[in-house]
């Protein structure tokens, strides 16, 4: 099989402990060319992936180096001028997450896609990590989803994102915002939330109830001013409960019993980063590409993703930074 041609824009720590190394490990693509502000970043990574030519300048690469397809990773402020530059080249483009950082900019993505007749992919992750996979299927074999439990706490205090230029909620905790409507298997008819700021001058705490229109309902929790780093899922259905840690283990509860104990690693064959669902999205993307069609993440659904996320925000209770 004819390798498919990559470029990879930006070489950051995602790129490194993610993306990179998920594609050495396929065989039918090669990595043509890396491209970084930052000249050494990019000399470091492609020494270490065996990538041939560095740029600083992603438009050089791209008319140069002619790739088929892209991957935008890098700051959120910057992801809709490289990816849409990328789609206007008749190039695929896998964006990591967040799809821009507004709900506008995400749909004119998704408007240059499909008139430059490309294929699209936003790695939401959640969705291609294999416990919650594996867990979700679960729950559907015994019914529907009844409802979801997403929580995602850290402690932070780094100032807001970006130097301001995001949001958390936009860049972070918008996978959380996607895996519940992944999970629910529906669209929010009803959200009510809080945000709140708590000992700083930028949103850090975002709850939500969401009620969607299949009747699952969801609960969103996130604190990034909290003792330390957790993510948590809880899927329920008929019968059946999953409690999952997408990167140590699960619990499956059934009539109730504990009737199933999952490791992530052992699920993912390894415990590296880049096998917890990055690893599958590309394998998703890659896949979608010789197919010829959309992936699942697509920029139609990312948009749905973008507007409830908008929705949390809206209908919050007016806060105030501290």
């Amino acid at each position: 099989m004819k390798k498919l041609r990559l470029a990879l824009v930006g070489a950051g720590y995602i790129t490194n402990s993610a993306h990179a190394p998920a594609l050495a490990e396929m065989d039918d693509v090669e990595v043509v060319a890396i491209c970084d502000l930052r000249e050494a970043a990019a000399r470091n990574t492609a020494a270490r992936f065996a990538i041939p030519a560095t740029y600083t300048d992603y438009c050089s690469m791209i008319q140069e180096t002619d790739p088929e397809a892209v991957y935008v990773l890098v700051p959120p402020h910057v992801t809709y001028d490289v990816a849409s530059f990328a789609m206007r080249a008749g190039k695929h483009v896998f964006i990591e997450k967040p799809p821009g950082i507004t709900t506008e900019q995400t749909r004119q993505l998704m408007h240059t896609a499909a008139r430059m007749g490309v294929v699209a992919m936003v790695g939401f992750q959640r969705r291609f990590t294999p416990i919650t996979v594996h867990c979700l299927s679960r729950v559907l074999e015994r019914g529907p989803v009844y409802q979801v439990v997403a929580s995602f706490m850290k402690w932070y205090d780094g100032g807001p994102y970006v130097g301001g230029a995001v949001d958390i909620l936009t860049s972070d905790v918008i996978h959380l915002v996607d895996s519940v409507r992944w999970m629910a298997g529906s669209e929010p008819v009803d959200v009510h939330s809080d945000v709140k700021a708590h000992g700083t001058d930028y949103a850090t705490a975002f709850n939500a109830f969401i009620r969607f229109a299949n009747g699952a309902v969801a609960y969103l929790q996130s604190n990034f001013r909290v003792g330390g780093r957790q993510l948590r899922f809880e899927i329920h259905g008929d019968r059946i409960s999953c409690l999952v840690a997408p990167e140590e283990e699960a619990l499956i509860y059934s009539d109730g019993k504990l009737a199933e104990r999952v490791s992530a690693a052992e699920l993912a064959g390894g415990s590296e980063m880049f096998r917890i669902g990055f690893y599958q999205e590309s394998r998703h993307f890659v896949d979608c590409i010789r197919q010829g069609k959309q992936p699942d993440t697509n920029l139609a659904d990312a948009l749905k993703t973008m507007k409830l996320r908008d929705a949390i925000m809206e209908s919050s209770p007016p806060w105030t930074a501290d």
